[in-house]
């Protein structure tokens, strides 16, 4: 199976609340290998984007070569002026997509937008954890419901059941639960950045959503294998 990989290229946030003001904007830049390209860090870094602050048990990173988790600074670079807002404050979100289709989204929860940043940060970044799962974003829509990201999960999964047969499903429960420690690692560092909730919320909803297809992943894939007999 085969899909086109398609990428935000553009967010604009305009804030129910303050209709009048200049709206958020963020162009997203990426490089050959489709990651997020990102500028510099300041002089003085914050200690939540370190490696070894809160660093995931599966990091594959050395100090050396990233000393910044590349997670947490896509996170940084893209939501520091929303992820200390309350969840339930409100917003009218703008997408344009690297295939030239425009997406406009109204009253959408400040926690859900995060928290589609927060896929962006992981699954587009560097980190050597999302970039294993980073075809899972082929299945998943802007702003997904639950039952999207667990059907772009299984979907995933069952794929590569389909290409190799002989394939372990505890392996792929094994990943859930590295990607499972992945939200857990980085709500811990959003938590020691963030005033409000909305932050630590939008990295909370993938962690129950990874946590909830390691616990139903069996009957997942089993249904999604049928449904290509």
């Amino acid at each position: 199976m085969h899909l086109t990989y398609i990428m935000i290229k553009k967010i604009e946030i305009t804030f129910n609340q303050n209709e009048n003001d200049q709206p958020l904007c963020w162009e997203f830049d990426y490089t050959s290998t489709k990651s997020i390209n990102l500028q510099s860090e300041q002089a003085s870094p914050l200690n939540w984007l370190k490696l070894e602050t809160h660093k995931c048990n599966n990091c594959s990173l050395s100090k050396t070569d990233y000393p910044f988790c590349p997670a947490a600074r896509a996170i940084n670079s893209y939501a520091a002026e929303i992820i200390n807002k309350r969840s339930i404050d409100k917003a009218t979100v703008k997408i344009w997509e690297s295939s030239g289709r425009y997406l406009e989204y109204k009253d959408k929860d400040l926690q859900d937008i995060v928290g589609e940043l927060v896929r962006i940060a992981v699954f587009q970044s560097a980190c050597p954890i999302g970039r294993r799962a980073r075809k899972i974003i082929d299945f998943i829509p802007p702003f997904p419901t639950k039952n999207e990201v667990i059907h772009a999960f299984s979907l995933f999964f069952a794929v590569q059941k389909l290409n190799n047969k002989e394939r372990d499903e505890r392996k792929d429960a094994d990943f859930l639960n590295i990607l499972n420690d992945l939200f857990t690692k980085l709500s811990h560092r959003v938590q020691e950045l963030a005033q409000g909730d909305a932050g630590i919320n939008g990295v909370l909803i993938y962690h129950s959503l990874t946590m909830l297809m390691s616990l139903s992943l069996t009957r997942q894939l089993e249904n999604k294998l049928k449904s290509f007999d």
